[in-house]
Order: structure tokens, then sequence, then C-alpha cells
């Protein structure tokens, strides 16, 4: 991070490569993005791409934002989700459903597991 890398690029239809030099720095890119429904506002739209260390948190953000728009209903989309963190999944989940059993697990031993929602959320309290 903050070091920087000097890339000698050679392109089509040029004889001399291009020297450029380049600073690399950490890009964060957001698992979480949301919006009003343009069609009807009282709709909120949470799109969650991936489950990382920050989806929880991202994920709570949204809700907060969409609620303070007053949004009444949600759709959550896991549309082209890469997957990620078990841990982010199960924290997402909690944010909208009761503490029960909310997830399974099976590991490649077919050994299955529980994984407790940790608490209720957002639809227990707003809808």
């Amino acid at each position: 991070m903050g070091t920087t890398v000097r890339l000698n690029l050679k392109r089509a239809g040029q004889t001399e490569p291009l020297n450029v030099s380049v600073t690399r720095e950490v890009i964060e890119t957001p698992s979480v993005e949301w919006r009003t429904l343009d069609e009807d506002p009282s709709v909120g739209y949470v799109h969650i791409r991936m489950f990382t260390e920050r989806t929880v948190e991202e994920t709570r953000q949204a809700l907060q934002d969409l609620q303070a728009k007053g949004a009444l209903r949600l759709i959550v989309d896991l549309r082209d989700n890469g997957g990620g963190l078990l841990d982010a999944a199960v924290g997402v989940a909690s944010q909208f459903f009761p503490p029960v059993s909310c997830c399974t697990s099976s590991d490649a031993t077919s050994r299955n597991g529980h994984i407790r929602s940790k608490r209720a959320g957002w639809r227990s309290t707003s809808c």
C-alpha cells in the first residue's frame, strides 16, 4: 500500500512502450447498495452483492436510511451474490428474522450444523 509500481505497457500499433507509474491503494467497494423505488417510494430496494466483513453494518445502514425515507416494505436482492462469509450472512439474516435457527450448514463430511440468528430485526419492529 502506498508503494509505487512502474509499468511498461506495449500496445498494438505502437513501437515504443508506454511507461506509467501507479501507486498501490486499497479500493473499498460496497457489498450493499440501496435505494427506494422511483415507482413507489414506500418500497426499499437492498442489493447485497456479497457477504463480507462490512456487509452486516452496511445492511444496518441501508435499513436505517430506508426507514428514514419512509420505506415500509423491502426487496432484498441476492441475485449475482458471490457468497462470502457465513457469519456475515447470518448477521444480515438476523436483521430480518426473530432469534430462531435460521441457517443450516453442512461441511464436506456432510455434518450439519444449525446457526441461530442473533436478534429480531427490521420487519418485527417496523412493519
